[in-house]
C-alpha cells in the first residue's frame, strides 16, 4: 500500500471532482489538479463504484491492485514534464458494464 502521505483526503477529492480537470483513458477517469510546489511526488486516490460489485472485498480487491501497481512502479515520484499533481482515478462509467460481467463470472467460480 501506498503511504499515507501519497493518499488524497476527501476534502481534496471534492475540490478536484468541482474543479473539473478531467481526461478519461481506456477504462479509467482522472481528475487531476497541480500539486503544490513544495511537495514534490503525486498524490492519488482512487474509488471503485458500488455499480461494479455490491461486495466491499472485490471493490477493495480492484482498488489494491491499482495501488499496488503504482508503488511498484514508483509512479507516485517519477514527475510529469517536471510538474507534479494530485489526482483522483474513478472508473470510466461506459466501462462499468464490461468490468460487471467479468466480476459475476469470477463469482461464480
Amino acid at each position: 500500500m501506498l503511504k499515507k502521505v501519497f493518499h488524497l483526503k476527501s476534502k481534496e477529492v471534492n475540490y478536484l471532482t468541482k474543479k473539473r480537470n478531467y481526461f478519461s483513458k481506456g477504462i479509467f477517469s482522472f481528475f487531476y489538479v497541480p500539486q503544490y510546489a513544495n511537495n514534490l511526488f503525486h498524490q492519488c486516490s482512487f474509488h471503485v463504484t458500488i455499480k461494479i460489485s455490491k461486495s466491499a472485498v472485490w471493490r477493495n480487491f480492484i482498488r489494491r491492485i491499482i495501488m499496488k501497481y503504482l508503488e511498484e512502479e514508483q509512479r507516485v515520484h517519477k514527475d510529469f514534464q517536471g510538474r507534479y499533481f494530485k489526482f483522483f482515478i474513478n472508473i470510466n462509467k461506459n466501462t462499468l458494464s464490461f468490468l460487471q460481467s467479468l466480476i459475476e463470472q469470477r463469482d461464480k467460480l
